[in-house]
C-alpha cells in the first residue's frame, strides 16, 4: 500500500510499469498537486525583483494573439489590421454600389434610346398620313354620314372652341 502525496489516502498501485512509481491515488489528486505546485512557483517568482521585467515580457507574450496561420500578432498590429480590414470592406461596398449604379444608368440610357426611336418612328408615320386631323378629314371626306355627324357636332359653339383649342396653329391665331 502507498500513501497519496496530495490527500494522504492509502491506495494500491493500479499496475506496475516502467518509469516513475505512482505517487497519487487518482488523476484528480495528480492535477490538484500540479495546480498547487505551479501556483506556488509563480508567486515565488513574482516576489523576486529580477523577475519583474521577465514577468512583463511574459504578460506581453500572453496578450499576443495567434492568427489562423499560427503566427503571433501583437495587439497593436491586430488593431492596425482590423482598421485596414474595415477600410477595405468599406471600399468594396462603395465599389459594388458604383457598379450597380453604372448598370442602372446603362439600362436607363438604353430605355431612353428605345423611347426616342419609338417617338421618331411615330412622328414619321404621322407626317406621311397628315397626322390625326388629317386622318379625320380623310375619313369624313370618304363617308357622307360621318361627315354630316361631325358637321353637326362642330356647329355647337362649345365643341367648336374645344376643337380649336386642341389644334396648335388655330389656337395661336385667335
Amino acid at each position: 500500500m502507498k500513501q497519496c502525496k496530495n490527500c494522504s489516502a492509502d491506495f494500491q498501485s493500479k499496475h506496475e510499469t516502467r518509469g516513475h512509481e505512482q505517487l497519487y491515488c487518482s488523476v484528480k489528486c495528480r492535477m490538484d498537486a500540479y495546480k498547487k505546485r505551479t501556483m506556488i512557483t509563480h508567486q515565488d517568482e513574482a516576489r523576486k525583483p529580477e523577475t519583474i521585467q521577465d514577468s512583463r515580457i511574459d504578460l506581453q507574450r500572453s496578450e499576443n494573439r495567434i492568427n489562423p496561420m499560427g503566427n503571433y500578432i501583437p495587439n497593436v498590429n491586430l488593431e492596425i489590421l482590423e482598421g485596414k480590414y474595415q477600410a477595405k470592406t468599406e471600399a468594396l461596398e462603395y465599389k459594388l454600389r458604383y457598379e450597380i449604379l453604372v448598370k442602372e444608368l446603362e439600362n436607363a440610357n438604353k430605355k431612353i434610346m428605345d423611347l426616342e426611336n419609338e417617338l421618331q418612328q411615330s412622328d414619321e408615320g404621322e407626317e406621311e398620313s397628315g397626322g390625326i386631323m388629317g386622318n379625320i378629314v380623310t375619313m369624313v371626306g370618304n363617308s357622307t354620314i360621318l361627315g354630316d355627324a361631325i358637321g353637326g357636332l362642330i356647329s355647337n359653339e362649345k365643341v367648336k372652341n374645344f376643337i380649336i383649342s386642341l389644334v396648335p396653329d388655330t389656337a395661336q391665331k385667335q
